[in-house]
């Protein structure tokens, strides 16, 4: 990676370059899958570089052509000196050879320089730790954006199919299967539908540490007050914090809404909602969290997320 440095580096930065890559290796093939993995990104300059010379020659130029355009390389070059100075200073590799202790002792020396120089510019090390981690960071939520914006079009496609299904029944459970699908992308811990002794719940969710009961209903007509009424009986049955999520695709008619504007512990959410968080204009946490403190401040269970947006 390219940057600006922060001051050029010095000759004996570059020398302790140089020499640590003469040294440490005594494989040439060794030195070459070494500068491969340090600059896997940089073509040009690997392209540039006759592996058929020696390794000093090889090392030599590899540091000619970074200090000969520093600005672009000098990065690289700390990156490469902070591997170098965590080199086992034994250099057992190097022991095991003929002549291995005056192998190790060349090689031993110029890790000290190494050392030695990765030192001087510890700070400037420390930061591109730091700037690396930050990228890596950046780049593994770019990933997690990019898998979850994939898996949100893929349920988008699956809500439009629903539509175009007539079989009311066949749609109705695989629009409960979508709606797990859809929590579970948002780390809703959904759970299916289950059937307790005299009733029988859609499914259920947490959020925020609270608990939800869900209610789902894909009817031609919108709910009415008499449509809502059992489940609201369903969610004042449990424990005390339990809230109720009632999802109806084609919406609510004004009496049930009024109905309900009182003291309640159920939210409504419409299709319309749903197809905003399934085009990304908003997260589906932001829109129950705004529901719910709608709810609580007016005692209204239906803020449209259109509402929201404007």
């Amino acid at each position: 990676m390219a940057s600006h440095p922060t001051k050029k580096l010095t000759e004996s930065a570059w020398e302790a370059l140089t020499e640590a890559l003469a040294t440490f290796y005594w494989y040439k093939d060794d030195l070459q899958a070494f500068l491969f993995r340090q600059l896997s990104a940089q073509h040009a300059l690997l392209a540039g570089i006759d592996f058929t010379l020696s390794k000093r020659q090889i090392a030599t130029s590899v540091a000619r052509v970074m200090a000969a355009n520093e600005g672009r390389y000098q990065s690289l070059v700390i990156d490469m000196l902070v591997e170098l100075s965590r080199f086992d200073p034994e250099f057992p590799r190097l022991a095991r050879l003929d002549d291995g202790e005056s192998k190790v002792a060349r090689a031993r020396s110029a890790h000290q320089e190494v050392l030695r120089v990765v030192a001087q510019y510890s700070e400037l090390a420390a930061q591109r730790e730091e700037l690396q981690r930050e990228l890596d960071e950046r780049h593994q939520a770019d990933a997690a954006r990019r898998s979850h914006e994939a898996l949100l079009a893929g349920l988008r496609e699956k809500f439009f199919a629903l539509h175009a299904m007539s079989e009311p029944q066949q749609r109705g459970r695989r629009f409960e299967t979508f709606l797990n699908a859809l929590f579970e992308l948002h780390d809703l811990d959904p759970r299916a539908s289950y059937d307790l002794e005299h009733e029988q719940i859609d499914g259920a969710f947490t959020f925020d540490t609270d608990d939800y009961l869900l209610e789902a209903r894909w009817w031609k007509e919108p709910m009415q007050a008499g449509d809502v009424h059992p489940f609201r009986v369903k969610v004042e049955s449990k424990a005390k914090h339990t809230f109720g999520l009632f999802i109806s695709v084609n919406g609510f008619t004004n009496g049930a809404v009024e109905l309900y504007s009182q003291a309640t512990p159920i939210i409504f959410m419409t299709g319309t909602d749903l197809l905003a968080i399934l085009e990304a204009r908003i997260g589906l946490a932001e829109v129950l969290h705004r529901k719910r403190r709608f709810a609580a401040e007016t005692g209204k269970p239906l803020l449209a997320v259109k509402t929201m947006l404007e």
